[in-house]
Order: C-alpha cells, then sequence, then structure tokens
C-alpha cells in the first residue's frame, strides 16, 4: 500500500507541473473539434462532481448501469459509483480493496490492478487473486488492465518512483485464461494505459514518459509481436504530456488521456480530435444508456461528455447463451452487433415459438421479422434506437438471450 502512496503523490506533482507549465491554456468547457464527426456539435463536457477527491483514476462502465472509478489519493477503500439515474454518487462497499486500474472481463466480471491483479463481485468483495507475481517476485505497480475475448487480460506494471522495484524490468504482463503469466513487453520506461482494438488482433499501449502511442499485433496465445510507433501525441511547447489511460469505439478510434486533453487518434494513427478538459485526464471509458458517453477522471472530478460513436468493451461484444439444459454447446449465433440494418440469427435448436427484443429499461420493442429460412432468421431492426438489446427466443425445451447493440 505504502508503494502507491508514493506513486500517488508524485504523480499528482507532476500533472500539477503541467498545469502549470501550460498555464492553464485548455481550461474551458467546450468540447473542440479539429477533425471528423467524433464530437456532435454542441457537445459540452459536463462537471459530474463538486472537488472532492484528491486524484480520479480507473473508470469503468459497470454491469451496464454504474460508472465505477477510484480515488488514488486515499487509502483503502477506495472505489466510488457514479449512478446518471439521479446523477448520484456513493462510496462502493467499505470492504472494497485498494485499486489503481478497474475493467471488466468478457463475462462482465470487475477486475482490478491493486498490488496483485484481483477480480471483485458486485458487493466490493475480493473473489480470487488472478496474478500477484512474476519469476517468483512480486510486481511493481499494476496500474492499468484490459480483457481480451478469449479469457486473458493484459496489464501495465510501471514502477513510478520506487527505490528499489521488485521486478528487474518495467513491463506489460498477460494473464491467460488459466492464469498463466507471461511478459510480453519490456522495453518501455513507464508503461501504463493500453487497450485492445474491436477486434482484438491489436494492442495499443502509452508510455508515461515517452510522447508516443505504441501499437502490437496480438498472437492466438496472447503473446505480442511487431511493435510499431501508431502516432505522437501532441503537445505544447514541447512538454511531456505524460499520456495516462485510454478507451476505444467500435470503429477503432483510440481516445488518450494527456496532460492537453483526451487527444482521438484513428486505426492508422492520424490525430483526429482533441477534448479538452478542465482539469489534466487520468483515464477514460465509454458509458451510458447508448455507450456514447465517454467519462473522465481527471485529479479531483469526474467529467462526461457525449460522443458521436459507440465505445466497444469485450464485456458488452459477448454474447453468452442463457438457456435451460439442452446442449452443452452454443446454441444460437446473433450477428452482425453492432448492427445497423439487418440482424441475422443462426440457431440449431428447431421449432422457436416466439422472438422477442427488450431495451435495457425492460421494455418489450416492436419487431418486424422479415425472413425465417430454416436455420436462419432476419429481423429488421432500424426502428431501434442506438443502444444494447436483449434478444429473446423462445424454444419448446427453453429460452436462449443474446444481448446485441443497434448503432
Amino acid at each position: 500500500m505504502k508503494k502507491f502512496t508514493i506513486q500517488i503523490r508524485s504523480i499528482v506533482q507532476l500533472r500539477m507541473i503541467i498545469l502549470i507549465l501550460l498555464g492553464f491554456g485548455f481550461i474551458g468547457s467546450n468540447a473542440q473539434v479539429l477533425e471528423t464527426d467524433i464530437i456532435p456539435d454542441g457537445s459540452m463536457i459536463t462537471k459530474l462532481s463538486s472537488d472532492q477527491y484528491a486524484y480520479t483514476e480507473g473508470p469503468v462502465w459497470y454491469n451496464d448501469s454504474v460508472l465505477l472509478f477510484v480515488d488514488d489519493g486515499i487509502g483503502s477503500p477506495n472505489i466510488f459509483q457514479y449512478n446518471p439515474v439521479g446523477k448520484q454518487i456513493s462510496k462502493w462497499p467499505s470492504n472494497s480493496p485498494h485499486c489503481v486500474g478497474l475493467s471488466c472481463d468478457k463475462d462482465g466480471n470487475l477486475i482490478g490492478a491493486s498490488s496483485n491483479i484481483i477480480m471483485i463481485n458486485k458487493d466490493g468483495q475480493l473473489i480470487k487473486t488472478l496474478a500477484s507475481e512474476y519469476n517468483g517476485k512480486p510486481f511493481n505497480n499494476p496500474n492499468d488492465l484490459i480483457a481480451d475475448s478469449k479469457g486473458g487480460i493484459y496489464f501495465s506494471d510501471p514502477d513510478f518512483f520506487l527505490t528499489t522495484p521488485p521486478q528487474d524490468k518495467t513491463a506489460v504482463y498477460y494473464i491467460d485464461s488459466i492464469g498463466n503469466v507471461k511478459r510480453v513487453i519490456d522495453d518501455l520506461a513507464k508503461p501504463n494505459g493500453l487497450v485492445l482494438s474491436p477486434d482484438g488482433t491489436k494492442l495499443y499501449v502509452v508510455d508515461t514518459e515517452i510522447n508516443y502511442l505504441y501499437s502490437w499485433t496480438v498472437a492466438s496465445d496472447g503473446s505480442l509481436s511487431g511493435k510499431s510507433t501508431l502516432a505522437e501525441l501532441d503537445t505544447i511547447d514541447g512538454v511531456n504530456n505524460y499520456a495516462d489511460g485510454m478507451a476505444i469505439d467500435i470503429h477503432g478510434n483510440i481516445y488518450v488521456a494527456t496532460g492537453i486533453g483526451i487527444q482521438v487518434f484513428s486505426p492508422q494513427g492520424d490525430s483526429i480530435a482533441l477534448i479538452q478538459v478542465p482539469e489534466s485526464p487520468s483515464n477514460c471509458d465509454f458509458g451510458g444508456k447508448d455507450f456514447k458517453t465517454l467519462y473522465i477522471t481527471a485529479y479531483k472530478n469526474i467529467y462526461s461528455i457525449d460522443l458521436n460513436h459507440l465505445g466497444y468493451a469485450v464485456s458488452r461484444k459477448t454474447m453468452t447463451d442463457v438457456v435451460n439444459p439442452v446442449l452443452n454447446q452454443p446454441l444460437v449465433e446473433v450477428f452482425p452487433s453492432p448492427v445497423s440494418g439487418f440482424l441475422y440469427i443462426r440457431h440449431n435448436l428447431g421449432k422457436v415459438n416466439s422472438i422477442d427484443i427488450v431495451n435495457m429499461e425492460g421494455k418489450k420493442e416492436s419487431i418486424l421479422m422479415n425472413k425465417q429460412e430454416g436455420t436462419r432468421i432476419e429481423i429488421n431492426t432500424k426502428r431501434l434506437q442506438s443502444g444494447m438489446y436483449l434478444l429473446r427466443l423462445v424454444y419448446p425445451e427453453g429460452i436462449v438471450t443474446k444481448k446485441f447493440i443497434k448503432e
């Protein structure tokens, strides 16, 4: 725990120095568009808190309902939640562990970067430790983490201001689906924020000490190859931006929290937008009822801004069968997700008694079923609003439910 205190104070001091050097030039409430249609016309940054935190970090949209984040400037417990219904902020359960970063795995379980990588239940209690050491030694400062669709987790492990770090190198690690830990990046000075492309083929990482966004190609076993410099971060008068956490949308655009705001890059590395924030942002994550709200943690406060594009999270893409025991295998495929026009269902359970689509508020939507041919069903979703929906198929043997996203 003491390690985090050292890290927290130093990071805060560094960010304060950035603010002074930049002369608070980016302070303001307007979101400034440089290019493309990332930010809707007139969209504004909204302040959601009241300067009550020491240093906010680790935002994650959890359980399709609330934003969880941490106050990295206090001891344990340090997890808070923001509920957009009623716009209320509250402390998470008092027994929740101290975390620096939060994320969700492919099944929607909450995972955290503490002194170890851990899994936490909805009551804030530790379920299990996923990783606690490498080569028989504890990690330095687990900081940020992201899960893949195969049940694995990548996490960064810098050594912020440790005089004698336990590990011989700062690194990014990968925990595979059965708990094996391997070091996959070891040539960055201070690896920090990381995010996967929506198709899972690229891992993006920033180095807090260097103003570059890097990418690697992801292999089927989680290993990495082909490091490349995807983009150079914008600076003011050459001041180090201290890049931190990241988010990504369904089109693969990458949102990087830096000293001058949230810098947005295309999958090709083009700088396409800048979201200016009244405080130096530490991290960001998509959420909200339509998953187009970008939540931002920034020093003493949290902020939000509504954007044009859906965010991406592996926990939302996963479509898990929920069915009375019929066959112990995948029964139904639903594609594409996100969908814009027609949703297709491929199934192998025979006759379907009924098909319903329910929004996340529990309201049944009217649908138009265009075709049903053998094992394939076509549904027109053009009437649906953007957001997440539950598809429910009732068979004589049981019920199958699937989540999908309408773009």
